[in-house]
């Protein structure tokens, strides 16, 4: 999904040290909503991962591991909200140069 590339662009631009200039219309700490949505929905949205993993959708419950329920999601965004609040820093921003400079 797009929230979960999103956290994926922020973890890399982060564990490599890279500098982002951004804007939104919406505060980034807003972006990932957390909304119930119903088992089918769930379902569709998982599809490639349930086949993937070999796991039997219809058996009850199975779309309740963490990885399907949102609840890893719900960390990981946590995460990357705290990672681009880090990221606006003048010492994340010093933390850049010192990371290239060491790079050479």
């Amino acid at each position: 999904s797009e929230s979960r590339r999103f956290i994926c662009l922020v973890d890399t631009l982060y564990d490599h040290k890279i500098r982002v200039i951004a804007s939104g219309v919406d505060n980034y700490w807003d972006l990932f909503q957390n909304t119930n949505i119903s088992e089918q929905e769930r379902l569709a949205e998982n599809r490639l991962l349930i086949d993937d993993l070999g796991i039997k959708a219809a058996e009850k419950g199975s779309l309740d591991l963490g990885v399907f329920s949102g609840e890893e999601e719900l960390f990981a965004f946590d995460r990357t909200v705290s990672r681009l609040t880090e990221m606006q820093t003048k010492d994340y921003w010093k933390k850049w140069k010192t990371y290239m400079e060491n790079r050479a």
